[in-house]
């Protein structure tokens, strides 16, 4: 899992230097979109046309990011304890919705990309897939911090 550490890790420092050139909100088109470097490859930072998101380069199973678009199908709101975020729709078990609970069950840091408008995100993190609701079909997502290397999470 540490090959899967420094991509999340790499992910997060580029978000940092994108938020401290252009604020906290993001543009997709020509910020985002561009993705991340890691290990001489470009690593998209999510899917713009689905919202759970594992990247080709990682080994482990996890979701690297999510993403509720300005004009969500789905049912994801904000709470006191972080974001509910619907499971995809179609089976349960569908490759994406493993990935999401992958990361619950692995405790690893994910992106939550909110969309403010079309086209424009704040990326939330880290945060942490910190409750799963199979039943209904979604999961509680929680904002945490880093301490040292992401394999030492503290949720908060």
């Amino acid at each position: 899992m540490e090959h899967d550490e420094d991509v999340r890790t790499s992910c997060f420092t580029r978000l940092a230097v994108l938020q401290a050139q252009h604020g906290d909100e993001l543009a997709y088109g020509g910020i985002l979109s561009e993705g991340f470097p890691f290990r001489g490859r470009r690593v998209p930072f999510l899917n713009y046309q689905k919202g759970i998101y594992r990247a080709a380069v990682q080994r482990g199973p996890a979701a690297l990011s999510i993403q509720t678009s300005a004009r969500s199908p789905y049912a994801d709101v904000e709470t006191v304890n972080g974001f509910s975020y619907d499971y995809r729709a179609d089976s349960i078990d569908q490759p994406d919705n493993r990935a999401l609970r992958a990361a619950a069950e692995l405790g690893v840091p994910i992106v939550y990309f909110v969309a403010s408008r079309s086209g424009l995100y704040q990326p939330l993190y880290p945060y942490y897939v910190t409750q799963d609701y199979p039943a209904e079909r979604r999961v509680l997502v929680s904002p945490g911090r880093l301490v040292g290397r992401s394999t030492n999470p503290i949720r908060c």
